[in-house]
């Protein structure tokens, strides 16, 4: 927003300037010019080149209220969390916490929603705790959300407490593990590229005895094929060795940031190629 003032100031100076009077053959040949590249280019560029920037008012409110949403986008995330944590034995527990996450945010003083919130002085709820003190009646909630974004995130509550998502969560065991399976199978066999299911097959097949026991696994695949594997086996070795030994320099940091970027762009495309692949109850 802190350049707009000064292009601003700018284009006024440009308005402000004396023109040079052009002869006619000048203008016939920008206008030849402007015709064949206005005749190259799209519907959507004509549109955007056509727009004028300035013409737009700059609204600070609506940035405030995105900068408020991610906010409380963040921290809806890191209750969710705190609520599949703290009650890993029971899947109503979860159920009630995630549902407190909600009541809890859009609670006033007159219409106070801490029915779901753990009672007593050590209840993470401030209403609890200033109930359990004696001194609910002057407490003072913060500005709740706006009753249409309630209604909009209410659906999205009840998919992220489905009985069948909590399940999995039992216990508090993690999914690193099948996630790892996972890339292992699809390393093998990428999900951006069109493959036979004997190829899945087998992909999984091969995934499932690296992650059980190594390449020691696909040594032995090898041997059984009659391939000789030693010098397959002593690359690998030397690649990992190195690159642990380019990991422990310093001046390999930007080089890992610059990879890691392109990994994450990498990662968009095969996300756009193939779609939704996880989501709160895809599996059910």
């Amino acid at each position: 927003m802190t350049s707009y003032p000064k292009a601003i100031h700018g284009q006024s100076r440009r308005s402000a300037r004396p023109r040079k009077r052009k002869s006619p053959w000048c203008k016939n040949q920008e206008k030849e010019a402007e015709e064949k590249e206005i005749s190259n280019t799209s519907a959507s560029s004509k549109k955007l080149s056509s727009a004028n920037v300035f013409d737009a008012e700059v609204n600070r409110a609506h940035a405030y209220k995105i900068i408020e949403f991610l906010s409380v986008f963040k921290k809806i995330t890191r209750y969710y969390g705190l609520a599949i944590s703290r009650n890993t034995d029971l899947v109503q527990g979860m159920k009630k916490a995630i549902q407190a996450i909600l009541d809890h945010l859009t609670s006033t003083d007159e219409t106070p929603k801490h029915g779901n919130c753990p009672a007593g002085a050590d209840s993470w709820c401030k209403w609890r705790k200033a109930k359990a003190a004696v001194c609910a009646a002057s407490f003072k909630h913060p500005p709740p959300l706006y009753p249409n974004v309630e209604k909009h995130l209410q659906p999205i509550f009840d998919d992220l407490s489905n009985d069948n998502l909590l399940e999995k969560c039992l216990g508090g065991y993690t999914q690193n593990a099948n996630e790892n399976f996972n890339s292992t199978v699809w390393r093998l066999s990428p999900t951006h590229i069109h493959n036979e299911a004997k190829i899945v097959c087998i992909a999984a097949y091969i995934a499932a005895s690296i992650f059980n026991e190594g390449y020691n696994a696909v040594l032995m695949m090898m041997n059984k094929l009659g391939i000789q594997a030693h010098n397959f086996a002593v690359m690998k070795d030397e690649k990992q060795i190195n690159r642990q030994n380019r990991r422990s320099y310093s001046s390999s940091k930007e080089a890992r940031t610059a990879r890691r970027m392109e990994m994450m762009a990498q990662n968009v495309f095969y996300e756009e190629e193939e779609g939704l692949l996880y989501a709160a109850g895809i599996a059910d």
